[in-house]
């Protein structure tokens, strides 16, 4: 198993995948790139039990609660 890589992208979600893919395209191929998720191949990007959710990082609810913690 490969254990040296130029990028490891934690999570392969939307914005994990767009990384990874970038990181490839502007590189011509010449970088050594992992994405590692918590879920197994089948359901990489899932989020929780219920399905994909998308935008929910930066929803009204998350939004609120982030700024309450930085006051």
């Amino acid at each position: 198993m490969k254990i040296d890589y130029d990028v490891i992208v934690a999570g392969g979600g939307l914005a994990g995948m767009i990384a990874a893919q970038s990181a490839a395209f502007y590189s011509k191929q010449r970088l050594s790139i992992l994405v590692i998720d918590r879920n197994p191949e089948p359901t990489v990007g899932k989020k929780t039990i219920s399905g994909w959710i998308c935008g929910d990082a930066v929803g009204k609810n998350t939004v609120q609660e982030n700024c309450k913690d930085s006051n």
